[in-house]
């Protein structure tokens, strides 16, 4: 067995890690910033499927490396591992920066205005406007108050995929 063959292999390895994950699928995706919709709290994904997608890459340059080093040169099998394994690690941590989705705002706007009504505590709908653009975004009412369609309300906080809002001059 010649050490190509072990850098096609754990290229092959790599490459099946990447695609296997939706590494290679999901990165356009990932790259966009003008998402203007929060993801669904149940869409994140631990760190554990990031990590795979990731060490995927990683071994997946590794390998291809590996190949290119040890058929264009003499080198000795751990002088091109040591070779490859700077790019590798390089690699995989420029996918995970890439794979990382900035924290999404509400469109920069701090005010609501309700498209559909929500009593206290109940939810609802909200439309944002910035930037030239709008969204319609579910809410949930933390005031005191019921909150009609039309009205302006005060986005409190845009942290998980329902927004929480109450209205202007209600406090906690």
């Amino acid at each position: 067995m010649t050490w190509i063959f072990v850098y096609t292999v754990v290229m092959l390895l790599g490459l099946l890690l990447a695609v296997g994950s939706g590494s290679l699928r999901r990165l356009p995706l990932a790259i966009d910033v003008h998402r203007l919709v929060l993801p669904r709290a149940d869409s994140h994904r631990g760190v554990l499927p990031r990590l795979v997608r990731s060490a995927g890459v990683g071994i997946a340059v590794f390998g291809l490396i590996g190949v290119v080093l040890s058929s264009a040169s003499q080198a000795s099998p751990t002088t091109v591992a040591t070779i490859a394994t700077a790019p590798a690690l390089a690699a995989a941590l420029l996918f995970a920066a890439a794979g990382r989705k900035p924290r999404p705002q509400a469109v920069g706007s701090r005010q609501a205005l309700v498209v559909r009504a929500m009593a206290p505590g109940a939810y609802g709908q909200v439309k944002l406007e910035g930037s030239g653009r709008q969204v319609v975004m579910a809410a949930q009412n933390v005031g005191d108050s019921t909150l009609p369609t039309g009205s302006i309300v005060e986005v409190v906080s845009d942290e998980r995929s329902v927004l929480t809002v109450r209205r202007t001059d209600d406090r906690l």
